[in-house]
């Protein structure tokens, strides 16, 4: 009776720790193939390099921060639309502006910069 107890735990225990791996893995899965469209966009456009890390924005609209170095070694974030895959802005790093200058020194056109606000 004991040795069935203890199959029985033994089987959950594996069970639920495949379950956690599978549901874990699906749930990174959109996030890593919105991050591998951004950093082929990024590439692709010649606007960098290499990348560096990206980060996720989720707000009124979707995008994608891509860091990294231009050809020229100068850092740079390139901000691109999830949804279409455009490139909304590009910026250098090197000129260490705060948010509320950057909003104001922006094109108002940009849908980023409302997002943002």
């Amino acid at each position: 009776m004991l040795n069935w107890v203890k199959f029985i735990v033994a089987f959950l225990l594996a069970l639920s720790l495949f379950i956690t791996v599978i549901v874990l893995y699906n749930a990174n899965k959109p996030f890593s193939t919105v991050q591998k469209n951004a950093e082929d966009i990024a590439l692709k456009n010649g606007n960098l390099q290499t990348v560096d890390r990206m980060e996720i924005y989720n707000g009124t609209i979707s995008m994608v921060t891509v860091y990294g170095k231009d050809a020229d070694g100068n850092e740079k974030a390139i901000f691109i639309e999830e949804k279409t895959e455009k490139v909304l802005d590009e910026v250098d790093l090197k000129d260490g502006m705060m948010q509320k200058q950057r909003l104001k020194q922006s094109n108002p056109n940009f849908k980023w910069r409302k997002s943002c606000m």
